[in-house]
């Protein structure tokens, strides 16, 4: 399982503009964004949950089915 960071997870997110990382914390919070493991203090959030996260939230153009 490939972990990354929250700055790492921030870029993957936002595509050419990072998400800021106080939104990932409102995700954490609120039980709406991506998967993440916390050790203590530590974030890391598992790769194939941050794709799992944009698969289920891609939206097509009208017209286009899953």
């Amino acid at each position: 399982m490939e972990l990354v960071t929250t700055q790492e997870a921030a870029r993957i997110l936002g595509g050419n503009k990072p998400i800021p990382r106080s939104t990932l914390a409102v995700w954490r919070k609120t039980g709406i964004g991506p998967e993440f493991i916390q050790f203590g203090r530590t974030i890391r959030y598992p790769l194939d949950g941050i794709m799992r996260f944009l698969e289920q939230n891609r939206v097509g153009a009208v017209g286009d089915s899953k």
